[in-house]
């Protein structure tokens, strides 16, 4: 549901790219031209572990000059205009 949003240059012309490889992590969707990291999280990032291994994550991300969006599913589902606008105020930041 997002990618259809963010795919073809459809958010202010910004090209996102999905499940990108950035250093030892994937992204789930980047714009790598403004260093914006952004992430759905499903159930799995529910879990004691992926909560552990998501707090490794975004600080690499960040040291390596992202910046790190999050979004769960339910947000997405249900507020999609609600998580572009906020990437369109992060897009407009950066």
């Amino acid at each position: 549901m997002l990618w259809r949003v963010l795919r073809n240059h459809q958010i202010d012309g910004h090209g996102f790219r999905r499940q990108t490889p950035i250093g030892p992590y994937f992204a789930d969707f980047v714009c790598l031209a403004r260093k914006i990291v952004v992430e759905a999280d499903g159930r799995t990032h529910e879990s004691a572990d992926a909560k552990i291994k998501d707090a490794e994550r975004d600080p690499w991300f960040r040291r390596a000059g992202f910046r790190v969006l999050r979004f769960p599913d339910e947000l997405v589902i249900g507020g999609l205009s609600i998580v572009i606008e906020r990437i369109r105020a992060a897009l407009r930041e950066t």
